[in-house]
């Protein structure tokens, strides 16, 4: 038995900025002196990164960075200001995306018996997972379970924690999403070793729908190695 991918789909703010505007900004927050600059640059056009999509305007960093005063204050502000704006703009992105995987998957929401979320980006309660439930209209018996601070493998527990659950309950139904504002995070003092995720990340959600297959191909083929879940 497999874990089968039905539908999926991204959802991004509305905030877009090009890897150039990103650079152009680092540097003139950030950059100490030629040596940072240099670095920067090559950081910035080594990612691949094309354009950014941010839930605040990225102008907003300039302001964050006036209150960097202090070495704590790198991210340039409290976290409990960060986990507001995390709260406020979370839930909205989690919420296109998994509506548009149920779409994409033909599979009503009152199908969904098990939701899986999946953010290390901000914390929240009642969390995203309980304003999927209510805004999608997901039955008020779907099994929740929330993958948090697992960093960049977070989805590839949840995609684990799924084929887990399918495999115990053939018949289920799978909502699994994930959502994260790296923007709240940037670095806005200097520091080599977390400066690059200033060059890599951004803000956006991905989900899925996902059921139980009776075959045990596998369902991704990447590099020419199969991999089933």
């Amino acid at each position: 038995m497999s874990f089968e991918i039905l539908g999926i789909a991204t959802a991004v703010p509305e905030h877009v900025m090009t890897q150039d505007e990103a650079l152009a900004m680092s540097a003139q927050l950030i950059c100490r002196n030629e040596r940072d600059t240099r670095l920067l640059r090559t950081m910035f056009r080594q990612a691949g990164i094309e354009k950014r999509h941010t839930c605040v305007p990225h102008r907003t960093a300039y302001d964050w960075a006036g209150n960097c005063n202090t070495p704590s204050a790198s991210a340039g502000r409290s976290t409990g200001e960060r986990m507001q704006l995390y709260a406020t703009h979370a839930g909205p992105l989690a919420r296109q995306a998994a509506a548009e995987s149920l779409r994409v998957a033909g599979v009503a929401s009152h199908d969904i018996t098990h939701l899986i979320t999946v953010s290390c980006t901000g914390f929240d309660a009642p969390g995203i997972d309980v304003e999927l439930v209510e805004q999608l209209d997901l039955p008020k018996t779907t099994e929740r379970l929330h993958i948090g601070y697992m960093g960049c493998h977070g989805a590839l527990n949840g995609l684990r924690a799924a084929r887990g659950l399918v495999a115990a309950e053939p018949t289920a139904k799978l909502l699994l999403c994930a959502v994260e504002l790296c923007s709240l995070h940037y670095r806005l003092r200097w520091d080599d070793e977390r400066i690059r995720g200033n060059a890599l990340f951004a803000d956006g959600a991905a989900a899925l729908v996902g059921a139980s297959v009776m075959n045990d191909q596998p369902i991704v083929v990447a590099n020419g190695r199969p991999w089933s879940g």
